[in-house]
């Protein structure tokens, strides 16, 4: 609990927003989200003209790495943007090619390879959490538990 008077804002912007827990969170979104997509990938495996979704993982957590820039924002249509805008999140796609051999193009082998590659993303990222929790915490108190 914070002390009586303590701005909340104050702390989150001070040292939490410092210290990389926005970036891990974007990239745990971004393995949650993949994960369900695969997910339903895999249970629409015989479903005739299904298009297997998927996101550009490589080219999402690249954005996340990206220093952050100051954006302007516009007040009116005619104004020109300054800076990075907003990108609208994650880009869901959907694979268009077709196979002959099945109903559609969903191939279970590569949806597993990417729920595997999910699962590793997600607990590199609880592990960065759990560090720089430990960090704070150990800050905060002076080594003391």
């Amino acid at each position: 609990m914070a002390e009586p008077g303590m701005d909340n804002n104050l702390i989150h912007n001070a040292i939490i927003s410092k210290v990389g827990i926005p970036r891990i969170k974007k990239m745990l979104d971004l393995a949650s989200i993949r994960q369900k997509i695969t997910a339903g990938n895999m249970a629409n495996v015989q479903t005739q003209g299904y298009e297997r979704r998927y996101v550009d993982f490589e080219s999402e957590l690249k954005k996340l790495v990206k220093p952050e820039r100051l954006a302007g924002v516009r007040t009116h249509s005619s104004h020109i943007a300054i800076g990075r805008q907003r990108d609208g999140g994650i880009k869901i796609h959907s694979d268009k090619s077709r196979s002959s051999e099945s109903p559609n193009n969903v191939n279970v082998e590569q949806e597993m390879a990417d729920l595997a590659q999910t699962q590793m993303w997600y607990q590199l990222g609880t592990t960065l959490a759990r560090k720089i929790f430990s960090g704070l915490r150990l800050a905060i108190t002076g080594g003391t538990r």
